[in-house]
């Protein structure tokens, strides 16, 4: 029998453009509620579902996850899958990470608005055999089951939207959506998202 895992680690994968206290709302609950080690917030260079030209540079999306983690004990930003085959596929990531991790078991960290659509994802019966699945509702109440079995995450509802925070900035607007510490600063000394500004960062 292989020995238990030694770290139990959970994967928050997002573009995170930008991360807001949603996202560490999420993984916090996890933590707490899996009885997690760390939780890594997994910056995704290519989301298989998005259109390359529309995401910001992902550096800057990393270096806003490290912002926004920096005082939050258990929460780390992991740009694991900058150096994979892109767009960015769950299955290859765990891949590698089964490979350079051994010593770790992995949950996935999902919300709810993900769940249902587990099974497209590529590999998805492989994926789900190698990794448990967690899932935050986007009300305090748990919603109805999606195809893939899942833990069911407790909280406070998390109705918040990155595509919002983009928006209020292009709009040379203050967001409503708050942000962790440290990522207002960073978005305004680099001009992300502002009116005419440069989100590629290029």
């Amino acid at each position: 029998m292989p020995a238990a895992p030694i770290r139990r680690i959970g994967l928050l994968g997002g573009t995170f453009d930008p991360i807001h206290e949603g996202h560490l709302t999420l993984a916090e609950a996890a933590r707490a509620q899996l009885d997690l080690d760390e939780v890594w917030l997994v910056v995704s260079p290519q989301n298989p579902f998005k259109a390359a030209d529309e995401l910001t540079d992902e550096r800057h999306r990393l270096a806003l996850v490290q912002s926004a983690v920096a005082n939050r004990p258990g929460l780390v930003a992991s740009d694991v899958e900058f150096a994979l085959p892109r767009p960015s596929y769950t299955a290859s990531t765990l891949r590698h990470l089964l490979q350079t991790h051994p010593d770790c078991g992995f949950v996935l960290i999902i919300g709810a608005d993900n769940w249902a659509g587990l099974n497209r994802w590529k590999e998805a019966d492989w994926l789900w055999e190698h990794l448990p699945v967690a899932v935050y509702p986007r009300s305090g109440a748990a919603e109805a089951p999606g195809t893939v079995p899942a833990h069911v995450l407790t909280g406070p509802p998390v109705d918040l939207s990155s595509t919002e925070v983009r928006a209020a900035l292009r709009r040379g607007e203050v967001p409503t959506i708050p942000l962790p510490e440290g990522v207002w600063a960073y978005l305004q000394a680099h001009g992300l998202y502002a009116p005419n500004g440069h989100d590629s960062g290029k």
